[in-house]
């Protein structure tokens, strides 16, 4: 008999997406969940109920274990795991590590490297692969390489997607992935209407750019909706107005930071300064005070500016 798999990826990013396309691809027997962090509570209710519902395994991918939910995951993924169920969590991002110590203590199965994006890490992991197509395109965007022709537009489509709300697109992409379809007249045509969106929404985001030059480097930010991808956003704003740094906020509260190729700075570092965390050349995390979003950006770049110039 089949043991029934509950499998979980992020729906706001490519990575995400790769990951859970893989997962379908080495995995039988499975339901797949797109989820994002503002709707965590979903993959919370789902881990708390999978042995009840007659799941085995679950496994979550590209999600990280973030500390704002992590106290409420690790609750649910106790309780599944005594009554059975086999957990195993994929992610390039590095939670902090009493969070990483409860989690193995628990008995989840962590398979975490920050030199990979989660893709690979489930390619290898599930499907012993390590040199999978997928896996390097994921890699391509997650790394803002975007050395593959399809990068860009892949990211900007599952932005597209998830903008709309359309969670069954995102796993017909994934799925489609899968089978080793990667583009098709489909992905094509929707893809071209994205493109349309997403630059209407890029000439809004850069008509409100605000500059701080802490230390003299160049911090160019501005506010956005969820149409602008998280991978190509920041970097825009790098471009466009000659800038070290880019930041977006999100009307989500959500912010993102990556760096021009050759600064030095961290984003991980800066972003784990107003709370948030990621890599050396991209992080974000959430900023939730009141107010408007113009104002929101100034404080959140007068807090990232006094990171920058406070000692090491």
């Amino acid at each position: 008999m089949a043991i029934g798999r509950l499998v979980f990826s992020h729906s706001r990013d490519l990575d995400g997406i790769v990951s859970a396309a893989l997962m379908v691809r080495c995995l039988r027997d499975l339901k797949l969940m797109l989820v994002d962090y503002e709707d965590i509570s979903r993959l919370i209710e789902e881990i708390r109920t999978a042995a009840e519902k007659g799941f085995g395994e679950v496994y979550v991918a590209d999600l990280a274990l973030a500390e704002f939910y992590a106290d409420a995951v690790l609750k649910a993924a106790a309780e599944a795991i005594k009554e059975g169920i086999s957990i195993m969590w994929f992610d390039h991002h590095r939670p902090p590590a009493e969070l990483v110590e409860e989690a193995s203590r628990h008995g989840i199965i962590m398979r975490l490297d920050q030199s990979r994006c989660s893709g690979e890490i489930v390619s290898e992991a599930l499907c012993g692969d390590s040199e999978n197509v997928l896996a390097r395109l994921a890699h391509d965007t997650d790394f803002l390489i975007f050395s593959h022709p399809l990068s860009r537009p892949l990211a900007e489509l599952v932005t597209y997607y998830y903008h709309r709300g359309e969670e069954w697109r995102l796993i017909r992409l994934a799925e489609r992935m899968a089978q080793g379809v990667i583009w098709d007249e489909t992905v094509e045509e929707d893809w071209r209407n994205a493109r349309e969106a997403i630059e209407e929404e890029e000439g809004r985001m850069l008509s409100r750019v605000v500059l701080r030059n802490p230390k003299g480097y160049r911090i160019a930010g501005s506010y956005a909706n969820t149409l602008i991808p998280t991978h190509t956003g920041p970097l825009l704003l790098v471009e466009k107005m000659d800038a070290d740094l880019g930041l977006v906020l999100y009307e989500t509260g959500e912010f993102i930071i990556a760096k021009r190729r050759g600064v030095t700075l961290d984003c991980g570092a800066l972003a784990r300064g107003v709370g948030g965390g990621g890599h050396p050349h991209m992080a974000g995390g959430w900023f939730k005070d009141g107010g408007s979003l113009e104002g929101k950006l100034r404080k959140l770049l007068s807090m990232m500016a006094d990171v920058i110039k406070s000692p090491s």
